[in-house]
């Protein structure tokens, strides 16, 4: 390989593989703040489905159940627990009774 071809080369592949570790470092970044912050709508949609029914001792009629069911199962797959396991069990128990093994 001439050396002209090889002074060309060396710089470029360093500033392509710099270039692609900022760019997976940036993905990185804003992957997990995009991630944490559906996760933060999906419970918040949880807090109001709670709110607006279990909280007011309404039954929680299929639609709403299922809505839910849809939204847990979302934040469940992202990562999400704890407070929003808490919320879909209230809300499905509102809906089938606390006895229910459909949880």
């Amino acid at each position: 390989m001439p050396d002209w071809l090889q002074q060309l080369i060396v710089p470029l592949a360093s500033a392509a593989g710099g270039g692609l570790l900022t760019a997976l470092a940036v993905m990185w970044r804003y992957g997990r703040a995009l991630l944490k912050g559906m996760q933060a709508l999906m419970r918040g949609e949880l807090h109001r489905i709670h709110r607006e029914t279990v909280k007011k001792g309404l039954p929680v009629d299929i639609d709403v159940a299922e809505e839910a069911d849809d939204i847990y199962d979302a934040y469940h797959a992202l990562g999400g627990n704890g407070v929003g396991t808490k919320l879909h069990r209230e809300i499905i128990e509102a809906h089938y009774g606390p006895d229910s093994k459909e949880t």
